[in-house]
């Protein structure tokens, strides 16, 4: 056998019988004693760990009992994995999202990352946005890893112009196909969160300054659970019907859900929504296959809602 074979060889007796001698490991391979420190420094080289003790009892053993070296991972690595594992604990689309979890933490578990919360992922869809979109959102990115401050040129909703904004960006959102920024506004004061769209997101610009990151900065403090801005919940209760009500069956809709079939073709669903305008967004759209049961004010401004759709289709 050549060297290296000599040195896989030798890696794989540690491995599986433990603690073995210079003479032990020699006999094995056939090789001269004075060969086996050599094979050490090599294996020791290529990021596998070796310990050695002298004595009776003395001998060479692999540390962690594993057949591959030190991952030596970049801080760009680590952040990926880092990245695919808040991913993966934030999605329910995997079967095996808890065992990969569970791999990517052991790998992760002796280093050091130096970058918290870079990314945040609350959904899994394929984001169509266009080239230039792409580009601001890596430039964000990035922002985000150096604590770099960002010019935006961006449009609110309540705005019929975009304005300036000098931001300070803690953190990328995937969300229902599309891309959002948590952001520190220097105009606001506040924390603020950013859409990425070509009609809001008009131009992106790195200055000059970077920011000390608060260290108590947290995005569960800026997101629902469900929805993607935090705000406070509401209990509604409702009937479905016919087609809807099978598709409320199959589904887990809001927080808590819970459901009651009430015949073949009506279901008494229960559940609790992240804000009233989520709760009235998705009730219309079910059109008139749902009745709002609860609460009394939702149910207010839901059949105002209904009224002001039918006074727009009547122009």
């Amino acid at each position: 056998m050549n060297r290296t074979a000599m040195c896989i060889r030798m890696l794989q007796m540690l491995n599986s019988r433990g603690s073995m001698n210079k003479q032990e490991i020699a006999e094995e391979l056939k090789v001269n004693m004075r060969n086996i420190p050599e094979y050490r420094k090599e294996l020791e080289a290529a990021g596998y760990r070796i310990e050695w003790s002298l004595g009776k009892y003395g001998g060479y053993v692999l540390q962690d009992s594993v057949l591959l070296p030190a991952l030596g991972l970049s801080d760009e690595e680590k952040e990926s994995l880092h990245e695919l594992s808040e991913y993966l604990r934030s999605n329910h689309d995997f079967s095996d999202a808890d065992t990969i979890i569970q791999i990517i933490d052991r790998m992760l578990s002796n280093t050091q990352l130096n970058t918290k919360q870079t990314g945040f992922y609350m959904d899994h869809h394929h984001a169509n946005i266009s080239a230039q979109l792409r580009k601001n959102i890596e430039l964000i990115r990035n922002a985000v890893k150096k604590h770099i401050c960002v010019k935006i040129e961006y449009r609110s909703i309540s705005e019929p112009e975009a304005k300036s904004y000098i931001i300070h960006p803690y953190s990328l959102v995937h969300f229902k196909d599309s891309y959002y920024c948590i952001a520190y506004s220097l105009s606001a004061r506040d924390y603020r969160t950013f859409k990425f769209s070509d009609e809001r997101m008009k131009s992106c610009t790195l200055t000059d300054s970077t920011f000390n990151r608060d260290k108590h900065f947290n995005i569960e403090d800026h997101i629902g659970k469900v929805g993607l801005m935090k705000q406070q919940a509401i209990k509604v209760e409702f009937l479905a019907y016919e087609e809807a009500a099978l598709y409320m069956a199959e589904r887990q809709i809001g927080l808590e859900p819970h459901f009651t079939w009430i015949d073949r073709t009506t279901v008494h669903y229960e559940t609790t929504f992240e804000g009233k305008k989520e709760a009235l967004s998705f009730l219309l759209s079910l059109g008139a296959k749902a009745k709002l049961l609860k609460p009394a004010e939702l149910k207010e401004e839901y059949t105002q809602e209904i009224m002001k759709m039918i006074e727009i289709d009547k122009k």
